[in-house]
């Protein structure tokens, strides 16, 4: 029998590569999102699952009623347990828990609009560099209530 070593399927230190980088490939703007759709593909890795979605201009419904057109775009999400990271060409979207049907949704808000209380209650860390230019954002999470017990570990150096 073989060691555990060699039973890997492909060299250590390899990146495995799935399909080519697809872009929305027409200029029309197509009736339903179904028909405008390029590529739609979903992997589950290892418990996280990572989605990747093109498609083309199509029209959409507003409220039921008016019609909008919705731009191309290409869609990456990643989703880990709750948290959902969303990457698309023009926007980053990080979502820690989803709304349940019926439930309210979410407010959104520039850090500008909110009141000081409740920034204090906010996690989160902008990122910029010297020139006040954003290049990153780090979201705390809060620690399950059943973790340790709600008190801190010492670690003791030994």
């Amino acid at each position: 029998m073989k060691p555990a070593s060699q039973h890997r399927t492909k060299p250590a230190g390899k990146i495995a590569k799935v399909g080519r980088k697809a872009l929305p490939n027409s200029r029309r703007i197509f009736n339903t999102r179904a028909e405008a759709t390029v590529v739609n593909e979903r992997i589950d890795f290892h418990g996280a699952k990572l989605t990747v979605e093109v498609f083309n201009a199509h029209l959409s419904r507003l409220f039921r009623f008016k019609k909008v057109t919705i731009a191309p775009d290409r869609v990456v999400a990643l989703r880990e347990g709750e948290i959902e990271c969303r990457v698309g060409t023009n926007t980053v979207r990080i979502r820690l828990a989803d709304c349940d049907r019926g439930e309210e949704p979410p407010f959104s808000a520039f850090p500008n609009e909110l009141p000081r209380r409740l920034l204090k209650k906010i996690p989160v860390l902008i990122e910029t560099d010297r020139s006040g230019r954003f290049v990153g954002l780090t979201i705390f999470r809060e620690r399950p209530e059943g973790v340790d017990g709600g008190r801190r570990r010492r670690v003791h150096k030994s």
